[in-house]
């Protein structure tokens, strides 16, 4: 969203910060000012400031590689899911083939990797709706993010333990499938509530003036992940899922666009 705003007669600054000038002023010493002409009151061209566009450009690439991350992240998942829910079935069938659950892994921890990088271009766009807002929904995205980090990091580790000879079946490499199933568990559910209220405050956010359609998408990202969070209700992670396709996709496009507006 671009910043500059109309310049001003008088010598204000525009909304970059930019300051802006009339003409050529005269002062006390040069009455008639450097270029020998009074000011003629006509305002002159007023240039953005050559990094506001940085913010907006980094967003759209990390939320354009988040969403590819995703989606690659989140198909392999859909294969690891296929193997059961226990330690036992997915150490099993990790011996057998590893690949969609080092696919998942990797995926996941990139979206959460790349998605810290969006949080500077959803600042500046929105900072200026709410500042309390705008901190809680700032600092939430970054400690979700690298707690999903941390619990992806641990889910991959099983990988390792899959493989090893007997295919995972000592009692050593259970117990350690287990201790990092309760901490990939732990850690990702304490990152998903955070996100949600992430999602929720950077929904309010936009529907007070940056987009409202996109604002929605964000409310419907954080109340799906949250009810998800409980085992009665994990389905309908589902519908957070298709909503963070939709945020990566709009968010995207609409930074790409102001960073080449600027």
């Amino acid at each position: 969203m671009s910043t500059t705003r109309t310049a001003i007669p008088g010598g204000a600054t525009s909304g970059t910060g930019t300051a802006i000038t009339s003409g050529t002023r005269s002062t006390p010493d040069d009455p008639a000012g450097a270029s020998g002409r009074k000011d003629t009151g006509m305002p002159m061209a007023v240039y953005p400031a050559t990094n506001s566009r940085a913010p907006y450009g980094v967003a759209a690439a990390a939320a354009f590689l988040a969403l590819i991350a995703l989606l690659v992240g989140g198909s392999a998942m859909s294969l690891t899911a296929r193997t059961g829910r226990s330690t036992t079935e997915a150490l099993a069938s990790i011996s057998t083939n590893p690949w969609p659950f080092v696919v998942a892994g990797v995926g996941l921890v990139l979206v959460s990797l790349f998605d810290i990088f969006t949080i500077p271009g959803l600042h500046a766009a929105l900072g200026h709706h709410g500042r309390v807002l705008i901190l809680v929904a700032s600092a939430t995205a970054v400690i979700g993010d690298l707690l999903g980090l941390v619990g992806r990091l641990a889910q991959t580790a099983l990988v390792p333990l899959g493989l090893q000879p007997g295919g995972g079946r000592g009692a050593g490499t259970l117990a350690a499938g287990q201790v990092l199933g309760v901490l990939d568990t732990t850690i990702n559910t304490a990152g998903f509530i955070l996100v949600s209220v992430s999602f929720s405050c950077f929904g309010l956010l936009m529907l007070r003036g940056f987009s409202r359609a996109i604002g929605w998408v964000a409310i419907v990202a954080g109340v799906f992940t949250l009810l998800g969070q409980f085992p009665p209700l994990a389905p309908l992670f589902m519908v957070a899922n298709l909503a963070y396709v939709a945020w990566y996709i709009a968010i995207g496009c609409r930074f790409w666009r102001t960073a080449r507006r600027q």
